[in-house]
């Protein structure tokens, strides 16, 4: 999620392409929340996030994928199961920046495809594509 502002760039361009990304909001943790709070706050956001990729509307998905915590192009958890469901789906797999080497070996197999930072090829693949029904996402 410390990606947003960069989301939020390229879905302004892939808008253009008429197409209709789906961005994640951004958490509000503006109040204290308890730990069980917090748990709960995840999994919904979690469950919100599988279910627009699994949406059959959606052709693609598209992760913005920054340098992070020492770690070159930083794939998390969540994102990495997002990748996943993805996957599964039989969804596209575009990373903006490079393939993760912890994931190499199953992003590779997957398909995952990797822009190395360029977001104008990553959008022209994107616009490229033979969108999954009427509203391409």
């Amino acid at each position: 999620m410390r990606a947003l502002d960069t989301m939020a760039e390229l879905a302004d361009r892939l808008r253009q392409h008429d197409i209709h990304p789906i961005v994640p909001a951004a958490d509000d943790l503006s109040a204290p929340l308890t730990p069980a709070q917090l748990v709960e706050v995840k999994r919904e956001a979690s469950r919100l996030h599988f279910a627009h990729i699994r949406d059959p509307r959606t052709s693609a998905l598209v992760v913005v994928n920054p340098d992070r915590h020492g770690t070159p192009s930083y794939v998390g958890p969540n994102t990495f199961a997002e990748i996943a469901v993805a996957f599964a789906d039989e969804r596209a797999i575009y990373l903006l920046h490079d393939i993760p080497t912890e994931y190499e070996d199953e992003l590779r197999a997957w398909g995952a495809r990797s822009f190395l930072g360029s977001q104008d090829g990553l959008v022209s693949a994107v616009a490229e594509m033979k969108p999954r029904d009427h509203r391409h996402r």
